[in-house]
């Protein structure tokens, strides 16, 4: 068998394994497989895994996953009539973090743009409106309120707003008279 048949052969067979996944395997379930040659031989034959995904017409997972956000951003934005927040994208889909959606898109302003939402009317606080909010936020939860608990609260902007305008977390807790957990290091002496 010629090398160009061999390689169109093993691919179709990948082809076969991925379909059956739903998703394209990875490299230990090439590899378990005895249907399939080994993971090495189709490095030799093709190169790197993401360029096996793209020789067998799949979708790496983080274009999947990008195209996943993006279609949940766009539902999102029409029902507000505007883009949304990091905050409310990572509410939605389920994030722990905004970075997923940094990873696949540039900017927030690009992507709202792209999409054809208009953009969020962005808010101008006062340093004392911030720090009433959270006071405010500190005395419903009988404590001083962490960063995820800041980034949580819908009444509070995020915790980057509180980080530049007063230098850190604790500085803003400091200035409504609430202390935080101080994180303390060990000092070897």
């Amino acid at each position: 068998m010629k090398k160009k048949e061999r390689k169109e052969e093993i691919l179709r067979l990948l082809k076969m394994k991925a379909d059956e996944l739903g998703r394209m395997p990875k490299k230990v379930e090439i590899d378990k497989d005895r249907r399939l040659p080994s993971y090495e031989t189709y490095r030799q034959y093709v190169g790197t895994l993401p360029a096996l995904v793209t020789a067998i017409g799949y979708k790496s997972r983080k274009d999947a996953r990008c195209e996943e956000i993006l279609e949940k951003i766009k539902e999102i934005g029409k029902n507000l009539g505007r883009m949304p927040t990091a905050a409310e994208i990572k509410k939605t889909c389920g994030m722990h973090s905004s970075k997923s959606v940094y990873r696949c898109f540039d900017s927030f302003r690009n992507l709202g743009k792209d999409l054809g939402l208009p953009p969020r009317k962005r808010l101008i606080y006062t340093d004392e409106e911030l720090l009433k909010r959270l006071r405010l936020r500190a005395e419903e939860l009988g404590k001083a309120p962490t960063m995820k608990e800041v980034e949580a609260a819908p009444s509070l902007p995020s915790i980057s707003t509180y980080v530049s305008r007063f230098g850190s977390h604790g500085k803003a807790l400091d200035r409504i008279g609430w202390k935080g957990k101080r994180r303390r290091r060990n000092k070897k002496q």
